[in-house]
């Protein structure tokens, strides 16, 4: 994060098959960040479930496709 202050609140509600995670920010570009880190991690533990080196798919992941690789991935598991 920049050298910024910002408060943020996270929600997370576990349910049985999925959690839901609430994310607020004071500040708008913090937000956006933090929820881009995130999808980020959520990825990389994904890979996993394919068999994918985490190695090949950290490679792969730039902050200007996160969003690409994340609708991808959402697509795979619905």
């Amino acid at each position: 994060f920049e050298e910024t202050t910002s408060e943020i609140r996270l929600k997370i509600t576990n349910h049985s098959t999925f959690a839901e995670i609430f994310v607020q920010a004071s500040n708008g570009d913090c937000s956006h960040q933090l929820l881009t880190s995130l999808k980020a991690r959520i990825l990389v533990a994904t890979s996993q479930i394919y068999r994918q080196p985490k190695e090949s798919l950290q490679k792969q992941i730039s902050y200007n496709n996160i969003e690409e690789l994340w609708n991808s991935t959402l697509e795979k598991l619905s």
